[in-house]
């Protein structure tokens, strides 16, 4: 089974003092005609009549956004019983998750290769990025960062949001809203318990103070079987526990937010007997400030992250001492960004922002015992980068209906060599018809190859692949029914991966996306579709590229809010899950039947996954396809003090 590799050393280099001066300057050169959003801590959207943070980092009225935005609100999160970010977002239009018998990872606009983890696609929790240094993947299921509890909503944009947010944003951007303490108003504990020897514990309290503080803190505790997945006519047998602690708090205008969340999980594989024991360990703390002087508003805030990672295989061989192999990454960086914007300027909302993040350590350690050579190898390799970025964006009223928003940024990364790239982005938005709002937008983005890439293909830190993409929108709203419909062309030009195949040059997806969204009375009806093909210049379909993906969401009251049903259901078209063999469609149902106050400060939710126990094909990280599905129910029961 192949685990993660080790690296060689890069240099490390120090930044320029010229690029270290333009990062200061250039708020002192906008300061006196800015006003400024609180970057940090606005989202995308806000639903349907409220305001929008998307890659133009202000806020703005959904309607004038320039890509096809998506969200889930906390109140969705509770009907559909939604327990891990993966779960979410494979409800989310155009979102595909998959899980490779380790970790999920994310497959949207044509793109999702098992292995490539998300490095094409950023999660910012509250505004901050949190992928890891290692290995650029983010956390979807039970190793994920949060409770789905304390989720306010989740938000995904599609499209290159590079210009701002800069490298991991290559083909969109999901952000992570989280809960203030006066969402909690008290204490709350749950308690789930399920198939699979399923068991969840969880305490929280949140509070806004008489003195204007503001502070949420949230433990929980997992344990799990989770069902078993079939690998090559082999069974992957996984045992799981985690834990999570999450603190938010805000005191005038400084804020405070921090997380830690950590996965052990066990793997056996049938028959071959052999055992893999993993975990995984992320951290991070933001401080911010942010202040309003009245003609300008700051955005400051100052991060810091670690990342642990510790594997323990161990393969039976016969007559012989078992091979092992121990992994260990290690992962640590911190982060400075200023963000002012304004619109002190008649028809213009500008920004003009600046970061520097220093990954000064990207570690990783190999040590393996081969029994047949009776011979042990030991590898060990020292990384760090720095990157140096300034941004800016304007949107600019060129009439009462018509606006033009323009961004670029420009980062300067500097590990085993230094690289300068730029990310432009452009959109044209429309609202002169009734009802409807036209976007055209176009842009460009980068992304640099990962430490664990490096390894895999033994190339620099500052190798990039860059992708251009084409979009149209069209967002019809009336009242509480909503039709949106987009069209879009993303090319991927020298693939990371064209270092294991050098005849791979370039990576195209064509698509459309199709999603209504209706509510009346109390009955919530959302549907999709997206139809999508994905070549390379080869003329091959990508890996775990489906062709179609349809998505389903019905949540009906039986007694009120004293009983509500809520269906979800998604077919995921025909599609490769190896370079050789594809897999026909499938489709799977769930139900969650939900109950508020049975009695006072009680709130009972039960669901069935996977509803008609189908089964399915499913790519994998070890080359080679995994068989999937079982149907699985749980149950919760939670308590608010009040």
């Amino acid at each position: 089974m192949p685990l993660r590799p080790v690296v060689a050393p890069p240099t490390r280099y120090a930044l320029h003092s010229v690029c270290r001066c333009l990062w200061v300057s250039g708020f002192w050169l906008l300061s006196r005609a800015v006003v400024a959003q609180d970057l940090t801590s606005l989202p995308f959207e806000q639903l349907l009549d409220t305001e929008v943070v998307g890659a133009s980092q202000f806020s703005q009225q959904l309607t004038d956004a320039p890509s096809a935005v998506s969200v889930v609100t906390a109140e969705e999160i509770r009907r559909f019983g939604y327990r891990t970010l993966a779960e979410i977002l494979n409800n989310m239009r155009g979102l595909n998750i998959g899980f490779d018998g380790a970790y999920y990872f994310p497959g949207g606009r044509g793109y999702g290769l098992p292995g490539e983890y998300a490095g094409r696609v950023m999660l910012r929790i509250d505004g901050q990025p949190v992928a890891d240094n290692i290995f650029n993947q983010i956390y979807l299921g039970e190793d994920g960062l949060l409770d789905t509890e304390l989720i306010e909503r989740v938000e995904y944009a599609p499209g290159p949001g590079a210009a701002l947010y800069g490298n991991n944003a290559l083909l969109g951007v999901i952000n992570v809203v989280t809960l203030r303490g006066r969402d909690l108003n008290g204490s709350q504990v749950a308690v789930t318990t399920g198939s699979n020897q399923d068991r969840k514990v969880r305490a929280s309290w949140g509070e806004r103070l008489e003195n204007g503080g503001e502070w949420l803190v949230s433990a929980s505790a997992s344990k799990a079987d989770l069902p078993d997945v079939h690998f090559d006519g082999d069974v992957l047998r996984d045992d799981l526990d985690g834990q999570r602690l999450f603190i938010k708090g805000s005191q005038g205008a400084w804020s405070l937010e921090g997380v830690f969340a950590e996965r052990n999980q066990q793997e056996v594989t049938i028959p071959l007997g052999a055992r893999w024991n993993f975990s995984d360990e992320n951290t991070f703390w933001k401080l911010g400030h942010d202040t309003d002087h009245g003609s300008y508003r700051s955005s400051v805030k100052l991060s810091y992250g670690s990342y642990l990672y510790r594997s323990a295989y161990r393969e039976p061989v016969e007559d012989q001492r078992p091979f092992t192999e121990h992994i260990s990454a290690d992962g640590r960086w911190w982060d400075l960004e200023g963000t002012i914007s304004s619109v002190a300027f008649e028809g213009h909302r500008l920004v003009l922002g600046s970061e520097y993040r220093n990954d000064y350590q990207q570690d990783q350690q190999i040590q393996s015992y081969f029994p047949r050579r009776d011979e042990y190898e030991e590898y060990h390799s020292e990384g760090a980068a720095q990157t140096l970025s300034v941004f800016v964006q304007d949107e600019i009223e060129l009439a009462h209906d018509l606006s033009l928003n323009l961004g670029v940024r420009v980062d300067r990364r500097n590990s085993s060599g230094t690289m300068v790239r730029s990310a432009p982005r452009a959109a044209l938005s429309y609202t002169g018809l009734p009802y409807t709002t036209l976007s055209l937008s176009q842009g460009t983005a980068t992304r640099f190859a990962s430490r664990n890439e490096q390894t895999l293909y033994n190339i620099p830190s500052v190798e990039s692949e860059r992708v251009a993409t084409t979009e149209f929108v069209a967002d019809y709203r009336r009242g509480d029914f909503r039709v949106l419909g987009s069209l879009y062309r993303y090319g991927i030009t020298d693939p990371i991966r064209r270092f294991a195949e050098p005849t791979l040059e370039r990576v195209d997806t064509l698509g459309a996306e199709l999603e209504t969204q209706w509510q009346w009375r109390r009955v919530q009806f959302r549907a999709s579709h997206t139809l999508q093909r994905s070549e390379d210049n080869l003329g091959r379909n990508l890996v775990n590229s489906p062709h179609h993906l349809s998505k389903l969401q019905v949540s009906v009251p039986l007694a009120g809010e004293h009983l509500r049903a809520s269906f979800a259901g998604r077919y995921v078209g025909k599609r490769l899950v190896t370079p050789e063999t594809s897999a026909s469609g499938y489709a799977i149902a769930d139900l969650t039947l939900t109950s508020e106050e049975v009695l006072p400060g009680v709130s009972v939710t039960a669901a069935v996954r996977n509803l008609f126990n189908r089964q399915y094909r499913d790519a994998s990280l070890y080359d080679g396809e995994i068989e999937r599905g079982e149907r699985s129910l749980w149950f919760s029961v939670g308590y608010a003090f009040q």
